[in-house]
């Protein structure tokens, strides 16, 4: 697709996109989730719905769909504009629901990806924002964030022994040590309810 003047010249974190440059939706997509291009997140609307606010729509229509009961899209970027907001709740939902599709928890789990013809930072390489990817290997993706308004924000997918839990941290400077105790939480309940019917059960045979 064709990246428009609007796209190129979107505010914020961005993958360095050019207007009139031309870009595969893949593409679009890494530049996205791996480096919060917002620029690449109005390219992606446009290129759906004709504009931003059309694209908005279809957002808050797949919200309702999903069950996000607390959560209204008025840009495709997450920029700060009144009326647009979310709950941590509401992120895990759509979380749990995108990783369902097979193409974006490998965008989201991919932490360096070689993309065309761009010249964010090193040269083509774009590197996930998201540290935890290098930190723990149990974490599997998910998205940054960050705005003056929100601070600092993370949702993440993490899996061990099987089980997969969604992390959601909002408004902290401490995104990734928050987020590896709750997983450090969430596990060992995990854990300790396996065990508890594990017993359960063993009992209920020999018994």
């Amino acid at each position: 697709m064709t990246i428009t003047p609007e796209a190129a010249g979107k505010e914020g974190s961005s993958m360095n996109l050019r207007a009139r440059e031309r870009k595969t939706v893949r593409e679009l997509l890494y530049g996205l989730l791996l480096v919060s291009g917002n620029d690449a997140a109005t390219a992606l609307a446009e290129a759906v719905s004709g504009s931003e606010s059309k694209f908005a729509d279809l957002m808050n229509q797949k919200a309702q769909e999903i069950g996000m009961r607390n959560t209204q899209f008025i840009n495709a970027s997450g920029l700060p504009i009144q009326g647009h907001y979310s709950t941590a709740y509401d992120l895990a939902v759509l979380t749990r629901y995108a990783l369902k599709n097979g193409n974006f928890a490998k965008v989201v789990s991919t932490k360096v990806k070689e993309v065309s013809g761009t010249s964010y930072r090193n040269g083509r390489r774009l590197i996930n924002h998201n540290k935890l990817l290098w930190r723990d290997q149990y974490v599997t993706g998910v998205k940054t964030g960050y705005t003056q308004a929100a601070g600092g924000c993370l949702v993440s997918s993490a899996s061990r022994d099987g089980k997969v839990l969604i992390s959601v941290v909002l408004k902290t400077s401490y995104i990734y040590d928050d987020t590896h105790q709750l997983f450090d939480y969430g596990f060992e309940k995990e854990n300790n309810r396996s065990n508890i019917v594990s017993n359960g059960m063993n009992k209920g045979v020999h018994g």
